[in-house]
């Protein structure tokens, strides 16, 4: 099965810890997204989403104050994980 990863950073993450997040220990065919998140992650996901088919989203290194994740995931019904910014 193809994953679909939509990337939407904000700021520099871990390298290492980008790449467990976005391909796993299971190596398989995963075609990445990446877009800016600016000042509204949420907004960006919006946007991307008209013209990319997402299995899942990954937000790096968004505001670590706020956890979008289940808004997202409400809003956009996919997965959405955070990887804090290093």
């Amino acid at each position: 099965m193809e994953d679909r990863v939509l990337l939407v950073s904000g700021a520099p993450v871990s390298a290492p810890r980008l790449d467990r997040v976005l391909y796993g220990p299971l190596r398989g065919l995963t075609t990445v997204f990446a877009v800016s998140a600016d000042a509204d992650p949420l907004g960006a996901i919006e946007r991307a989403l008209r013209s990319f088919s997402a299995t899942r989203i990954v937000l790096a290194g968004t505001d670590a104050s706020s956890d979008l994740t289940g808004d997202g995931e409400d809003r956009f019904g996919r997965p959405v994980m955070c990887v804090a910014a290093s």
